[in-house]
């Protein structure tokens, strides 16, 4: 389907409020390449996913994990060391998965589509072990992780508390108070060091390893802890050296799995996304439809309309082949195609829609023609916008396709505007398309009255308080009421006089 077509019927707003409920940036990314399901075999086998997860998704605790995708394709190649971040990031993933194949898994016997699910999510339980027994939840890898880095991190303490000692010392001096700006010990460039009055820096020996913003301090290292400092920085490289080697082995580890645990991630992200449909879902009561051979939509709801409102009216929409709307500007027609259109477009994805019940086919394409598809940026008038816009998608009209034309016949002479609108009306008949067209031309209401294919119809209207009232009646048509509506506006009334004597004999308005 075009992408355009999807713009115009709203579809990747919905995307949006989708976003709202997922965990995960890898969701979202997962969200971005939703798109109608090609094959009505496969969207039949979503749906009932779906329809299973819908009841389960109570239950589901899911919270916030990174896209960790990459990150297990990187364990597969020789030379990458996991850090520590990304080891507790695998590890809460693992972890994650391991209770949702609990949580979902208790519900399969009832729900059987859910063990598709399941069956790919994998449990890690050796190595979720190791990961936990050699790095900290607070960042770092673990003095047990392995001999050498145990003895190591006590040769490092041991040395601290040498220098700490030896350092501490100093501030015993008699003079101390006049030598030294302050009595704490500083770190400086990888090494321990005393902050000495930049005036009094000659009476202590050592190497001056900077002074404070104000100047009064200078940073030295006093020449009796130069050699333990520097055994300490040999046992700091030592130290990286083996935190290194003990994340190379995590890192085999998990690249010894990467597959099943890539196959698992992915089915995890599947879950967030499941979840986030439901709470949709649930949110403007949406359900499934059966797929069918026509267009039976009852208590239909505009998705978008009904997630941000909550007084929309529901409005009952039936296309056996072609359907030709009409009525007043504001009567609600446009947002009766745009329903369908994006209710065709979300069950196509699997995605509920808010309705009572209803029946949908499976559409290979769905076209839309609303609005005039950026005319002024393309110096275009909007009957020439129309026009370019249908006869691009016309070739590709076949029976299982909808079409959905607002204001057709519209932007040009009304008696040309018609004449093309009832051609376009019986080309697309001999296609066998779906056809959803509202008009405010006569002529083409006329056809629609006298045609075995297109049902007329109307869009009800108060015409006191000139506010559409949603419903849609079928085997009539409606007045455009452009009159009433204009002396409801405030045109003065000699304006409307002169108006309905220029109308033609027989036509009221």
């Amino acid at each position: 389907m075009r992408e355009k077509d999807l713009v115009k019927l709203e579809f990747f707003r919905i995307l949006e409020l989708l976003r709202e409920y997922v965990h995960s940036k890898a969701t979202e990314r997962y969200l971005q390449e939703v798109r109608p399901i090609k094959d009505p075999g496969l969207l039949l086998k979503e749906m009932n996913l779906v329809e299973d997860f819908i009841p389960v998704s109570d239950r589901v605790n899911l919270y916030a994990f990174d896209d960790i995708e990459e990150l297990i394709k990187k364990t597969a190649i020789q030379d990458y060391v996991l850090s520590v971040e990304e080891c507790l990031a695998i590890l809460k993933v693992i972890k994650l998965i391991r209770e949702l194949r609990k949580y979902i898994g208790d519900a399969v016997s009832q729900w059987q589509s859910l063990s598709q699910l399941t069956k790919s999510l994998y449990l890690f339980g050796s190595l979720e072990s190791v990961i936990e027994a050699h790095i900290d939840p607070r960042g770092f890898v673990k003095d047990s992780a392995s001999e050498e880095l145990r003895r190591i991190r006590q040769a490092i303490r041991d040395t601290e508390k040498e220098i700490l000692k030896r350092l501490e010392a100093l501030f015993s001096r008699p003079d101390a108070d006049k030598v030294f700006s302050d009595k704490f010990v500083a770190y400086k460039n990888g090494r321990y060091v005393l902050p000495v009055k930049t005036s009094e820096v000659k009476k202590i020996i050592g190497v001056v390893h900077g002074t404070s913003s104000s100047g009064f301090t200078t940073y030295v290292e006093p020449q009796s802890v130069m050699e333990l400092n520097n055994r300490l920085a040999v046992l700091r490289e030592d130290e990286d050296q083996e935190v290194r080697r003990v994340l190379k082995r995590l890192t085999h580890l998990v690249g010894e799995s990467h597959k099943r645990l890539l196959e698992a991630f992915r089915t995890l992200v599947k879950i967030d996304y499941l979840y986030a449909v439901s709470r949709l879902a649930k949110a403007y009561g949406g359900k499934f439809p059966k797929m069918g051979k026509r267009v039976d939509l009852r208590g239909a709801k505009h998705p978008l309309l009904s997630f941000l409102k909550e007084d929309v009216v529901p409005v009952d929409i039936v296309v056996d082949r072609g359907l030709l709307l009409t009525g007043p500007n504001t009567g609600g027609k446009t947002v009766a195609l745009k329903t369908l259109g994006l209710c065709s477009l979300l069950f196509q994805c699997a995605i509920p829609i808010p309705i009572d019940e209803g029946e949908l086919p499976f559409f290979e394409n769905i076209f839309v023609d609303i609005g005039d598809e950026q005319s002024l940026q393309q110096n275009l008038s909007t009957f020439s916008a129309h026009m370019s816009n249908i006869g691009e998608f016309l070739p590709y009209v076949k029976d299982n396709t909808l079409v959905l034309l607002d204001e057709l016949g519209s932007g040009t002479d009304p008696v040309e505007g018609s004449a093309l609108g009832i051609a376009l009306l019986e080309y697309l008949k001999g296609k066998r398309a779906f056809v959803f067209a509202n008009t405010h031309h006569t002529p083409i209401k006329v056809y629609a009255l006298s045609s075995d294919y297109y049902t007329p119809a109307s869009v009800l209207f108060d015409k006191e308080s000139l506010n559409p009232l949603y419903k849609i009646v079928y085997n009539s048509v409606g007045e455009s009421m452009a009159l009433t509506v204009a002396q409801r506006c405030g045109i003065p009334q000699e304006v409307i006089q002169m108006a309905k004597e220029n109308l033609p004999e027989g036509f009221e308005g």
